[in-house]
């Protein structure tokens, strides 16, 4: 993972606490989605692509269960900034 993604996991983190918890906190987790951004970190390998895959889908989910648009929002600048 490139600095860029170390730089989007440490905001994310601040963001939700903790991006690899197993605990809904509705932004980067919420319990109605799977996982996906600790799926793809949880093994210590992920890339910068790995990590803008789970950050699409996180987006994906959120405004699929119509979570309000600064949850999606959010991810959306995180994945701009990444790509």
């Amino acid at each position: 993972m490139t600095i860029k993604g170390v730089a989007v996991m440490a905001s994310l983190t601040h963001w939700c606490f903790n991006i690899v918890d197993n605990v809904a906190d509705g932004k980067c987790y919420h319990e109605n989605c799977p996982n996906y951004l600790r799926d793809v970190l949880i093994d210590k390998t992920a890339t910068d692509e790995d990590l803008l895959y789970g950050l699409a889908l996180q987006k994906k989910c959120l405004e699929d269960l119509g979570e309000p648009s600064w949850k999606s929002g959010r991810i959306q600048k995180e994945m701009n900034y990444l790509a």
